[in-house]
């Protein structure tokens, strides 16, 4: 594929003008991972060919991936008018656009992005998730989030990533023992990820379980050995 790639490579250097080549190059830096071609063929190609939905789809991915969300943002608004015949690539494009605007910290933005996508699709999974958990985050309209996550883990009952989040949504809420018991779940079934234990580590030091807090901070560290919030908390044995 490396081959294939710095073929096509030449070829767009001595011709821009196929949107075929073009694509082609850019599903093959998609298929390597190639994230840094994959972002400079495509922020080329947005501007050769404005019309072509695809090529935005793989901006906006790859413009993502190198976070650079304001082009995110600033390119779904675009694209999304292409992709009006086809709601999933639409509430694909505006989900990372959501996620884009509360990276920037545009919180009421990036809000009122995931409302409209849920107004389309209640299910949609990614969104319930990532609206849910950055509601906890943040500590707001943490009933909401109690929802969104309870409905999440309904639809999908053995994903890891939303069993945690619906772990935390619990936390935030408040509701300690139940937080407990769905890490308790997620760990036993992945026992490498360095954000389950530092987050049933601040479950634990909340329900005074300090010793065991500090053993679950550990075993994240291992994870994630430059985490410097996790040192802090092993050293003072507390959450703040």
């Amino acid at each position: 594929y490396k081959a294939v790639q710095q073929n096509l490579i030449d070829i767009v250097a001595e011709d821009k003008s196929s949107y075929e080549i073009w694509e082609h190059l850019m599903s093959i830096d998609y298929h390597l991972q190639d994230f840094d071609n994959l972002y400079a063929h495509s922020k080329e190609a947005v501007e050769l060919f404005p019309n072509m939905l695809m090529v935005y789809q793989y901006y906006v991915v790859a413009a993502y991936l190198k976070k650079e969300f304001r082009e995110v943002v600033e390119a779904v608004d675009y694209a999304s008018m292409l992709s009006l015949d086809n709601q999933q690539v639409m509430i694909d494009l505006l989900s990372m656009q959501g996620d884009a605007y509360h990276a920037l910290k545009e919180y009421h933005k990036a809000d009122s992005v995931y409302e409209y996508i849920l107004f389309k699709d209640g299910d949609s999974e990614s969104v319930l998730n990532n609206y849910s958990y950055n509601l906890a985050v943040r500590g707001e309209n943490l009933a909401k989030a109690l929802e969104m996550s309870t409905h999440l883990v309904e639809l999908n009952p053995s994903n890891a990533t939303y069993l945690d989040t619906h772990a935390w949504v619990l936390y935030k809420n408040g509701k300690l023992d139940e937080a407990l018991k769905f890490m308790n779940d997620v760990i036993e079934n992945d026992t490498t990820n360095a954000v389950y234990y530092d987050h049933r580590g601040d479950i634990k030091c909340s329900l005074g379980k300090k010793d065991e807090a500090v053993s679950d901070w550990e075993k994240a560290l291992e994870f994630d050995p430059e985490n410097n919030a996790i040192e802090e908390k092993i050293r003072k044995k507390s959450l703040k």
